[in-house]
């Protein structure tokens, strides 16, 4: 599958909200770390910052990780459809 194949899966899976959420909980969480992080008043380029962009990369890490689940899953139910016979009759399996 091509890079655009596999972004067009993770784009359609944000804009038709078969994310389950997943993209706008990403995002309500980062802005309540925004909005943490100001009533602390953490600035830009002080050591507490630093804690505050680590927490944001591991939070984007998190939610990325569970795209790449929803992702893998697409890819093995593309395959299953490819390669194996969805028209079986249990009959024809015994």
């Amino acid at each position: 599958m091509t890079i655009e194949q596999k972004n067009l899966l993770l784009f359609f899976l944000g804009q038709s909200k078969n994310d389950k959420g997943c993209t706008n909980q990403k995002l309500i969480a980062l802005s309540k770390l925004r909005e943490l992080g100001n009533q602390f008043g953490v600035k830009e380029g002080t050591p507490e910052n630093r804690v505050f962009m680590e927490l944001e990369n591991e939070i984007i890490k998190l939610f990325d990780m569970t795209s790449n689940h929803y992702f893998d899953f697409g890819l093995v139910a593309n395959e299953v459809v490819e390669n194996d016979n969805l028209n079986w009759i249990l009959e024809e399996a015994m």
